[in-house]
């Protein structure tokens, strides 16, 4: 305690001789604020225009796609600046982007087949007084050909057809990385085989952790069915009435499922 003490008085008399020797040694005629140089600063009337996907990640994005799936990836051209001119920007595979990428970072990435490809509509419209497209939803199926554990990409590139928008190369280009994963299995162990049912609480406990149990002989999960606990019943003694009460983490799994099923209809 006596050590504490010390140190405690020694710090506060340091901290008041620093804000002493502040104050005493600087005055106002010791700053000048002189207005700043922008001399070198160019403003310019042009829009310049990029690529993202939904989330406004440039140049790449990354997806997972199952064993002999597919899917989709939504772009937008989004711009530095509104104009009062309309542009229109088409949208092309380039392989070439992923060779150049390629020999950059040293990677050897293969192209997902421009066959296996397929755009909505090879075209962003960028309207008048606008910064951002609507969506150009870019699909993708895997065939045979693609294997378990490897990454394919999607390149494509932008090419302004009309209007006042520019692109710089880097802007226009966009690679699509696909993550080929193996399919999820299932439980379906036969017409004759006993059914399992795991009943459980969510407080603690992660419910997909179900998914890590497996029959060595088939590869088959071992639960076919989950049951969560999701209601508790409440009841008001003020007015002696019943009420049903959701916990936070069945909310969560239950907001959770249903954001999934948006995005997939």
């Amino acid at each position: 305690m006596k050590t504490y003490e010390f140190l405690k008085r020694n710090a506060l008399l340091l901290l008041l001789a620093a804000a002493a020797g502040f104050s005493g040694g600087c005055n106002q005629t010791e700053i000048d604020m002189f207005p700043a140089d922008e001399s070198g600063i160019v403003s310019t009337d042009t829009q310049m225009g990029y690529l993202t996907d939904e989330n406004a990640q440039r140049e790449f994005v990354t997806v997972e796609v199952r064993e002999r799936g597919g899917g989709s990836v939504s772009l937008y051209l989004r711009a530095t600046k509104k104009s009062g001119t309309a542009s229109e920007v088409s949208l092309v595979y380039a392989p070439e982007v992923l060779e150049a990428y390629n020999e950059q970072t040293g990677n050897s990435f293969e192209a997902l087949p421009e066959t296996a490809v397929g755009f909505s509509s090879g075209k962003f419209s960028l309207a008048a007084g606008s910064q951002q497209s609507g969506e150009l939803t870019l699909d993708y199926a895997l065939t045979t050909e693609q294997t378990v554990g490897a990454t394919y990409v999607i390149p494509v590139r932008a090419e302004v057809v009309s209007g006042e928008l520019k692109m710089k190369s880097e802007d226009a280009e966009y690679l699509i990385f696909l993550n080929v994963v193996e399919n999820p299995g299932d439980c379906d162990k036969g017409e004759d085989a006993a059914k399992v049912f795991c009943v459980m609480e969510t407080n603690d406990v992660n419910p997909l952790n179900l998914l890590s149990f497996t029959l060595d002989d088939s590869g088959k999960y071992l639960f076919d069915a989950l049951v969560l606990f999701s209601d508790n019943i409440i009841l008001d003694e003020t007015t002696g009435t019943v009420h049903a009460l959701v916990n936070d983490n069945i909310k969560y799994i239950l907001r959770s499922i249903l954001r999934l099923c948006r995005s997939v209809a």
